[in-house]
């Protein structure tokens, strides 16, 4: 970079040897500055215990199994967040590295929308370690809400909560490499296990939508019914008729498609004649495209 930083790095108490690496950098380099908890705190209060610590004018996150591969990541962000006062954040495209199962490809992310908040609504489309941001940004965040709510993830929460005060910009740029090492994206579950994660994120739409439902025409039925419709496709894609009837049960508002699922998913006979339909007529993704692109 062009200017002075610091890297704080913060072990949850680790047992695979990383603060033992973390001390020997950190003897090295003045300009990291290592924390290292007594006791394990999980990923939530750690994340928000290393924003809190942070004295830059600029954040920017690099989670443990992600890598920054270009070495003007920051300089680019900062840049922009200098000469353009009312954006707040900067994203990048990002490279998702699924060496579970040695696939990889890029994540082109979105564009900020006028209605920016609606638009998170609809999904994180957000990877944390492509973003740089304004640490003053921080004072629009209610972080006890993180930990009273029971969130799952922390950096959601961060883009919904400081939307509403500032512009977004993306650079179409692959700067990160995501890493993806996690045996789920190898089994016949991964759909489900997409909804599992769906239904944490689901929960902080939920939360952010009616706490800024000002700010957005979205109602709480069209954000649920998102989650249930992903789960429908979770119940064919596991060829499990009741998961499927479930949910498409649970639906406030059903299209001509999803009546007509109903129908079929009466009787067995006529749900595996569908699935049978499906496998001939549709075109095969992926497990990576799935769990990603559901």
């Amino acid at each position: 970079t062009n200017f002075p930083f610091e890297i704080i790095i913060n072990d949850d108490c680790s047992t695979d040897g990383t603060r033992d690496v973390i001390k020997k950098y950190a003897d090295t380099n003045t300009c990291i500055k290592p924390i290292y908890n007594e006791f394990n705190v999980g990923m939530v209060k750690n994340y928000i215990s290393l924003l809190l610590k942070a004295n830059g004018k600029y954040i920017a996150s690099c989670d443990g199994d992600d890598t920054w591969i270009d070495s003007n990541k920051l300089v680019k962000q900062v840049e922009i967040l200098e000469q353009h006062l009312e954006i707040g954040l900067v994203y990048t495209d990002v490279l998702v590295d699924a060496v579970v199962v040695g696939e990889k490809y890029i994540r082109k992310c979105q564009n900020p929308s006028e209605d920016l908040f609606s638009q998170l609504l609809l999904g994180n489309f957000i990877t944390v370690s492509t973003v740089c941001f304004r640490q003053e940004l921080l004072k629009y965040i209610k972080f006890s809400d993180f930990i009273d709510y029971g969130f799952k993830m922390p950096d959601y929460p961060i883009w919904l909560s400081i939307c509403h005060y500032t512009k977004f910009y993306r650079i179409p740029e692959v700067l990160v490499s995501y890493l993806v090492n996690h045996s789920v994206v190898k089994s016949k579950l991964v759909m489900k296990h997409a909804c599992e994660f769906d239904y944490c994120t689901t929960k902080i739409r939920l939360f952010y939508r009616d706490k800024y439902s000002y700010n957005t025409k979205l109602s709480r039925e069209f954000i649920q019914d998102q989650h249930y419709k992903l789960n429908i496709r979770a119940g064919l894609h596991m060829s499990d008729r009741k998961y499927t009837l479930k949910y498409l049960n649970l639906l406030s508002k059903k299209n001509n498609y999803e009546k007509r699922l109903l129908f079929y998913c009466r009787t067995i006979i006529l749900f595996y004649l569908y699935q049978l339909y499906r496998l001939l007529t549709s075109k095969k993704k992926t497990n990576l495209e799935m769990y990603f692109g559901n």
